[in-house]
């Protein structure tokens, strides 16, 4: 159960610092790319999923629950993620993103 438990904790550990550098680095690029008149709507443009984002989840989530049981709906997000792990350096061009001289 320690070893579990322990687990648990460093993979949460590991989600949050992953989480944050990923959050910073977002942001970074697009105070970067945007242009100085438009970077504030850009960025209120960028923070909406994650704060309307939370309480769809939360509805999807509570009806996959509902119809296919714990075990199962958990495997959704896990899913999404693949799936997005897989798309984004394959149709993204992040890689050649140049930082613009101003």
């Amino acid at each position: 159960m320690c070893a579990g438990r322990c687990a648990g904790m460093c993979a949460g550990m590991c989600t949050g610092m992953c989480t944050g550098v990923s959050m910073s680095m977002s942001r970074s690029i697009l105070q970067e790319c945007a242009p100085a008149t438009n970077q504030s709507r850009v960025m209120a443009v960028q923070s909406l999923p994650s704060v309307g984002g939370d309480p769809l989840g939360a509805l999807i989530m509570g009806l996959a629950v509902s119809a296919f049981g714990v075990r199962w709906a958990v495997s959704l997000p896990v899913l999404g993620v693949v799936l997005t792990i897989i798309s984004v350096p394959a149709n993204h061009s992040i890689w050649q993103l140049r930082s613009l001289d101003r």
